[in-house]
């Protein structure tokens, strides 16, 4: 059961979500397989033939090319993800801790050493296949890190009930607690209709969110 309701208080409004909620929290596998730029294509169609649908692909020569596209498609970017443009050529996806989970890393085992051993060049990379523990609540809680205060329109300051923030004289501060009814307010549309709600007199009414 889920229940949602909003609380003004003061210059704040306070979106609640009530959950009751049973559920058992999975873990994860992480599996890292190391391969070549040239190596991708044969490595994810393997995947995609085992019925692995979900992975990234990190490679250093896709970030080289996205560098050269300064001031072009993009003129900022963190100095942290610097390191993207070196090393190794990585195809990475999750398994359950299961069964079923460990009945498909043998299988991808096995492919990736059959597709090694139809590589005679080597030009596909070593394509070992290395493994991380990740629990589900990790994933839950880690991105809050990433849910900061911001401003929409003339009037509106979002912010999560975790972070602290000094709305600008004539804000209105609504405090969000992401999950399961309520998302974090950045969406286009989301921003779009409060901003058409700043010319709307909305005192004394109420409003349907649909």
């Amino acid at each position: 059961m889920i229940i949602a309701r909003s609380i003004p208080i003061g210059n704040h409004i306070k979106l609640n979500t009530i959950c009751i909620i049973w559920r058992m929290y999975m873990n994860w596998t992480k599996v890292t397989i190391t391969t070549t730029s040239a190596g991708v294509e044969p490595a994810t169609g393997v995947l995609l033939g085992l019925g692995i649908s979900g992975f990234q692909v990190e490679d250093p020569a896709d970030f080289q090319e996205f560098l050269t596209l300064r001031n072009k498609t993009w003129n900022y970017m963190d100095d942290s993800l610097m390191h993207l443009a070196e090393g190794d050529t990585h195809v990475i996806f999750y398994i359950a801790e299961n069964a079923q989970g460990a009945e498909t890393l043998a299988l991808v085992r096995s492919e990736m050493k059959a597709l090694k051993s139809r590589d005679t060049e080597g030009i596909f990379g070593p394509l070992t296949v290395e493994l991380d523990h990740v629990a589900e609540v990790d994933w839950a809680r880690n991105w809050k890190q990433y849910f900061k205060p911001f401003s929409i329109g003339s009037h509106f300051l979002v912010k999560p009930t975790w972070e602290e923030a000094t709305p600008a004289p004539g804000q209105v501060v609504i405090e969000i607690d992401p999950g399961a009814s309520f998302g974090t307010g950045q969406h286009d549309t989301t921003q779009l209709c409060m901003e058409q709600l700043e010319k709307v007199d909305v005192t004394d009414r109420y409003m349907l969110d649909m």
